[in-house]
């Protein structure tokens, strides 16, 4: 049961730090602090980063 308790509580811990992340990356492309090759490059990052947020948010 210790075990299962540790994994739940590794995987909160995991999701919030993920969801950091992404926030934070959207909001430096969002400013123009991220640089990419293309604007097109730059756009799908952006797509994906805030899908996958919106996934872990409503998970």
């Amino acid at each position: 049961m210790s075990k299962l308790i540790h994994n739940d509580e590794f995987h909160i811990a995991q999701k919030t730090a993920r969801i950091s992340f992404l926030e934070l990356e959207i909001q430096k492309i969002k400013s123009g602090t991220t640089k990419a090759s293309s604007q097109e490059i730059l756009n799908d990052i952006l797509s994906k980063y805030e899908k996958e947020l919106a996934e872990l948010k409503n998970s």
